[in-house]
């Protein structure tokens, strides 16, 4: 799972509750969310384990550092009532299987069950807000892209290639392929795509859209076992054969890929949740700015969210993806 924990890395450490009540919501209510309560019990157990002694801090400190950090995590029960609102109107049920699917891919991200509360800890977060809220947060929204997926299948092509520096190289390679020359070996000696090269050449299948322009171009035009280039992208000169035409379950697709086929559609399901929610917070607790979509104090409205990670942020390739690969769009 990339995005483990993102959206509560922001959570802080510590957490005040200020007495009193909002006009138009319970006094036992921290905030509303289409008429649900998150009562004022409910964020006080999730944040205790995590306040130190804010008695011996000044009013001054509490709001400085204690406010800020309250407010960061009814943001995160918010959103994730929110989140789970919009995919529970879709039709999406939630299992006890799907919760614990969710469960191992953490685990694995973390490196197993006694790395999971240093990572925790790490992120500002105690057991009860991960089992509690963040699993299920994240188990609705995986539940309902897999319902918007449905049975969609992607077409896929398999495509080996042979990346040279030069066209000379490649016009050699080209004509050695025309006398029977073995494609496997000659990628295995002469590519400087050191990953795929010693697979043959092998980039295994990928549906359109996931090559640089050229590349794409040569690869969607050419027959299965034809023999494609020299083709000048900026990596180099490829000779390209394509090897199989097929299709993929959608639901078995990388993410990025996944989001090609339902990511409009999954944005604008969150989207207009966040846009119709009728949300009230408690007075004492801030305010829900509908702009940054987090509860703020009264002067803060309209102001960029600090430190927080955007869900469309691009993640670090892995460390042993080839530096000179046809780069995937």
């Amino acid at each position: 799972m990339r995005t483990f924990l993102r959206p509560l890395m922001a959570v802080g450490l510590l957490v005040v509750l200020v007495a009193g009540c909002g006009p138009t919501i319970a006094a036992s209510a921290a905030a509303t969310v289409n008429g649900t309560t998150i009562t004022r019990t409910q964020l006080e157990s999730a944040v205790r384990e995590l306040v130190g002694d804010v008695e011996s801090l000044s009013a001054e400190e509490r709001e400085q550092q204690v406010g800020t950090q309250q407010r960061q995590i009814l943001t995160l029960l918010i959103t994730s009532q929110i989140l789970e609102e919009a995919a529970v109107a879709e039709g999406v049920e939630v299992t006890q299987a799907d919760l614990d699917a969710v469960r191992e891919e953490v685990l694995a991200a973390v490196g197993g069950e006694e790395q999971l509360e240093p990572a925790l800890e790490g992120a500002g977060l105690t057991m009860e807000l991960f089992e509690d809220v963040y699993l299920s947060q994240q188990a609705h929204v995986v539940a309902l892209r897999d319902h918007l997926l449905g049975d969609q299948t992607m077409e896929t092509r398999t495509v080996r290639h042979i990346l040279v520096e030069t066209q000379e190289e490649a016009d050699d390679i080209v004509a050695q392929l025309g006398d029977d020359g073995d494609f496997a070996e000659l990628a295995m000696e002469h590519s400087m795509d050191t990953g795929s090269g010693q697979a043959g050449g092998d980039l295994g299948p990928a549906p359109r859209g996931q090559y640089v322009p050229e590349f794409e171009e040569a690869a969607w035009n050419a027959r299965v076992g034809e023999i494609v280039g020299p083709v000048e992208t900026d990596f180099g000169f490829h000779i390209i054969e394509v090897t199989e035409e097929g299709e993929t379950d959608a639901s078995d697709m990388p993410p990025e890929q996944i989001d090609q086929l339902i990511g409009q559609e999954l944005n604008t399901i969150f989207e207009t949740a966040f846009e119709e929610a009728e949300i009230s917070v408690g007075t004492g607790l801030g305010v829900w700015d509908p702009s940054t979509r987090q509860v703020v104090s009264e002067d803060e409205v309209g102001d960029e969210p600090a430190g927080d990670v955007p869900e469309d942020a691009p993640q670090d390739a892995p460390e042993d993806a080839p530096e000179d690969a046809p780069e995937q769009e």
